[in-house]
């Protein structure tokens, strides 16, 4: 919440200032951060404002960091030309840094796969990426991630024993790491999957963890009023350039 509210003064502040830079990074992490509420319309709004930027300034970095990040909302919205167009887009990878390289190179297969409910193809490199990062010790986000990921992934192909499994192993994963947003995802999905089983125990647990994981991290109520500001300082942005663009006439 703290972080929306100081990314949505950072896009005002840098406007005004006329630094790039500081605007293209602030709306990159505020798509990121809708990402995890997993409002991927609206990450793909901030995405793709920044790409436009990042490509206009010669950024291939961000570029590229862009170009994954969508590719991921198209394949969670299942828009799977969209993700196959951004998947070729991509071409090589250069996110500054050779472990991110082939771990995204494993992901974005496997989201690829997701798009195209190939499910077998997705389960396989979400397995890969995950192995991947473990071995090099990277950050325990990533192997969270991948662990819920495979569990979307086996639900997807009807096998709800594999999924509950993953989903339990991403959930205790991210409850000793404090990984926030497949924590709790990870509890959403086992909260699903007991409803329909009528594990009526095993239902009401993990929704009380659910509610209680939800309320305490995100705070829905915080978050819409922080979204409306960000909306505010959005407007005062284009508020600007309409008036600079008035001037000029």
């Amino acid at each position: 919440m703290d972080a929306l509210d100081v990314l949505g003064k950072a896009i005002n502040e840098a406007d005004k200032a006329g630094n790039e830079s500081a605007y293209l990074s602030a709306i990159m992490k505020i798509g990121n951060i809708y990402t995890i509420f997993d409002d991927y319309e609206q990450a793909l709004h901030y995405y793709k404002t920044s790409l436009e930027k990042a490509e206009k300034s010669g950024d291939k970095v961000s570029t590229i960091k862009l170009k994954n990040n969508m590719l991921m909302c198209y394949a969670m919205l299942g828009k799977h030309k969209e993700a196959e167009a951004c998947y070729k887009s991509i071409a090589t990878l250069d996110m500054g840094n050779k472990e991110i390289n082939n771990f995204y190179n494993y992901l974005n297969q496997a989201l690829l796969s997701t798009a195209k409910k190939y499910y077998k193809g997705a389960i396989f490199f979400h397995t890969k990426a995950m192995k991947y990062a473990q071995s090099h010790n990277m950050d325990g986000h990533y192997v969270a991630a991948e662990m819920g990921q495979i569990g979307t992934a086996y639900e997807g192909s009807g096998n709800m024993k594999e999924a509950e499994k993953w989903y339990l192993e991403c959930f205790k994963f991210s409850e000793r790491g404090k990984y926030v947003g497949p924590l709790i995802s990870s509890c959403e999905r086992l909260v699903n999957i007991y409803r329909k089983q009528g594990k009526d125990q095993l239902f009401v647990k993990y929704n009380k963890l659910y509610a209680k994981y939800s309320d305490s991290l995100f705070k829905q109520k915080d978050f819409n009023s922080k979204r409306s500001l960000i909306n505010l300082y959005e407007n005062r942005v284009k508020d600007r350039h309409l008036n600079i663009l008035q001037n000029k006439n």
